[in-house]
């Protein structure tokens, strides 16, 4: 260790920028560890929870090249990585490009049997892609951050890692003046970002052959952030 350099003190997050593959199949593992059985996620995979990880390789990747993947990990290796946070910064937004999409998401659609890509195309994308603009309006929609995608390995719930976790962004966001924003659709998680400042600004509901899922879109406002009434 260089003098310049300090010790690193665990739990430690970050941004998982010069990332290996052993750190993204780990990232991706503890996203899928997270939504394993959650009700939302039965509906997004038509009921084949065999599609839950390719969903989450191809969400992560994709933010690796077009937002941010946040990270936090208990020890030094790979394997110690425990929760994942994936937000989209201002003026970013998911899947926006061909290489994002040719990361996984293209052979992730490719993959679902054909009722469930029409329902993800004619349905599911439609409803939530206009949630956010709707409540918000498209400059204030833009000019926010989204968290996408919020997990910990269920084994470490409870140690407050995922508020350490959070905070990372929510620094940035307070520095920046910006709003922050997120879809969720559990009453628990609901209760844990009320927690951590958010509200709740608008709701949908989201509906296949599975079930009902009940998305809120959450908000909260920095010093700054202005947020108008549409």
């Amino acid at each position: 260790m260089s003098p310049s350099e300090s010790p690193i003190n665990y739990p430690h997050a970050r941004l998982l920028a010069k990332s290996s593959e052993v750190e993204i199949e780990q990232a991706i593992t503890v996203l899928d560890d997270a939504f394993r059985g959650d009700s939302f996620t039965d509906i997004l995979t038509g009921g084949d929870l065999s599609l839950s990880r390719p969903q989450f390789n191809a969400m992560l990747r994709g933010a690796l090249i077009g937002g941010q993947v946040y990270v936090i990990s208990i020890g030094p290796n790979a394997t110690d990585i425990v929760g994942v946070t994936v937000w989209y910064p201002p003026c970013k937004h998911s899947m926006s490009t061909e290489e994002e999409r040719a990361q996984g998401w293209n052979q992730f659609m490719e993959s679902m049997p054909e009722k469930l890509r029409i329902w993800f195309a004619e349905h599911f994308r439609p409803r939530m892609s206009g949630l956010a603009i709707e409540a918000l309006g498209e400059e204030q929609a833009l000019n926010a951050w989204h968290l996408q995608l919020f997990g910990v390995l269920k084994a470490y719930h409870g140690k407050g890692y995922g508020r350490k976790l959070y905070e990372v962004v929510e620094c940035q966001a307070k520095a920046q003046g910006a709003l922050m924003y997120l879809e969720t659709t559990t009453e628990l998680d609901v209760k844990i970002y009320q927690k951590l400042g958010f509200h709740v600004r608008s709701e949908v509901y989201i509906i296949n052959w599975i079930g009902t899922g009940h998305v809120r879109l959450m908000i909260q406002e920095t010093k700054g952030s202005d947020v108008k009434e549409t």
